[in-house]
């Protein structure tokens, strides 16, 4: 069992347009729009175990505890820094922590903290928001972005491999790095919304 993580998903349309509607009753305008063109992604993995998204999480709310990060062996180590991660999820302002793991939406507004939208969205998260976390916390993973916090194409391609060969500490973090990171650029860079499908 996996988190899938999809961008200008037709299959979503009816749902987006729904979306859309509930969100201008909160004052935020969006439309996910008719054509697809994406830019490429650099990720090989769109899919991500939900241990991997859970290892991100305690890398972020360590972070933001100004805790050090170090590597886990097994998820008893994710468990063990379970108030860590409660602490920064309650203060309700993150966009990688306070969204469904499962389902859900991000979409390509800058906004502060992620809206509660209708009955059946929960929390709605902002796609820039999201990015903005994770180049927060790369660093303390070794992931080297430039001055102006892009993603170079060489270090993309190296921690591509890096998951693949799975031959570094924190494989299961950057794979869940790399594949929200890339689906926050497409969907900044095409007006669409991320899709979270469990």
């Amino acid at each position: 069992m996996g988190l899938a993580i999809a961008i200008g998903d037709d299959d979503y349309q009816e749902e987006l347009d729904e979306l859309a509607m509930l969100l201008k009753e909160e004052g935020i305008v969006w439309q996910q729009p008719e054509s697809c063109v994406l830019p490429p992604g650099r990720a090989t993995m769109t899919s991500v175990p939900y241990s991997a998204l859970y290892c991100l999480h305690r890398v972020y709310a360590r972070c933001k505890a100004e805790l050090p990060v170090t590597p886990v062996s097994d998820m008893a180590e994710v468990e063990a820094d379970h108030e860590v991660i409660a602490d920064e999820r309650s203060m309700c302002e993150s966009h990688l922590l306070c969204h469904s793991d499962v389902d859900g939406y991000y979409i390509p507004v800058d906004f502060d903290a992620p809206e509660v939208v209708g009955d059946d969205y929960e929390r709605v998260g902002s796609s820039q928001g999201l990015l903005a976390e994770l180049q927060y916390c790369a660093a303390a993973i070794g992931i080297r972005l430039e001055p102006d916090l892009s993603l170079s194409d060489n270090e993309a391609q190296r921690i591509d491999e890096l998951i693949r060969a799975d031959s570094g500490e924190f494989t299961y973090e950057w794979m869940a790095w790399l594949a929200l990171h890339e689906a926050c650029r497409q969907s900044i860079d095409s007006g669409h919304a991320i899709v979270f499908i469990g």
